[in-house]
């Protein structure tokens, strides 16, 4: 059911994302997939490892151990979910050239990894963009990292 959601959501961000800001903005989205998903695998694992040490002690008739299992599960989440989003955030250029991320692409994937790192829905700031000529229909509206419609 999980797979099956993934795939739906990829489809429609693949298809929102081409369409609303192009070509290059879908490969940028593409290139810090494996981020989002190494997120999720950590998680899984650890709620399911956690969420099994806690049924078996219900199971074994012991709820202090169950707790305690539970309680050590949150720490290990939250403890190995601050560390990958700090050297997430320290590492970004490093680890967009391992993602192969090159040119304009770069720039454009620079935005989502923030984001998905800490958990926001929207960039804190916007990453420079190269000039527009003066006068372009481009050139009205808000910068955006995006090209817009």
């Amino acid at each position: 059911m999980s797979v099956a959601t993934y795939g739906i959501y990829a489809l429609t961000n693949a298809w929102f994302v081409s369409r609303g800001a192009g070509p290059d903005a879908l490969v940028a989205v593409n290139v810090v997939t494996p981020v989002l998903l190494i997120l999720g695998a950590v998680s899984t694992t650890v709620g399911v490892g956690g969420a099994s040490m806690v049924s078996r002690s219900l199971g074994a008739g012991n709820p202090r151990q169950a707790a305690r299992a539970a309680g050590n599960t949150f720490l290990v989440y939250w403890a190995t979910s601050i560390a990958i989003t700090t050297l997430g955030l320290l590492l970004l250029d490093p680890l967009l050239t391992l993602l192969g991320a090159r040119g304009e692409v770069r720039g454009l994937a620079a935005v989502p990894v923030p984001v998905i790192a800490e958990g926001r829905s929207r960039p804190r700031r916007r990453p420079p963009r190269p000039s527009r000529r003066a006068g372009s229909v481009s050139s009205l509206g808000p910068p955006s990292p995006y090209r817009q419609l």
